[in-house]
């Protein structure tokens, strides 16, 4: 499944050494939580470009795997 806009801003922003630092050694909810508010305040441009990313991926992800079709597992 290709990585929507949030997933691939929290990924660039868990590879920030600035952004870590100031959560050295938070749980992953504590992190999330704080990269949400960040992601909720970002900018038009900023989201902008995780959304184009996204798309990207996206597209890539269809030339890789033309046949996928997600599909969810009921627990």
């Amino acid at each position: 499944r290709p990585p929507n806009s949030w997933i691939l801003f929290r990924a660039d922003m868990l590879r920030d050494p600035d952004f870590r630092a100031q959560y050295p050694n938070a749980h992953q909810h504590v992190i999330s939580k704080a990269l949400s508010v960040l992601w909720r305040n970002a900018s038009k441009e900023v989201k902008e470009e995780y959304e184009r990313r996204a798309e990207g991926a996206k597209l890539k992800h269809m030339i890789l795997h033309p046949d996928y079709v997600y599909r969810p597992q009921r627990k």
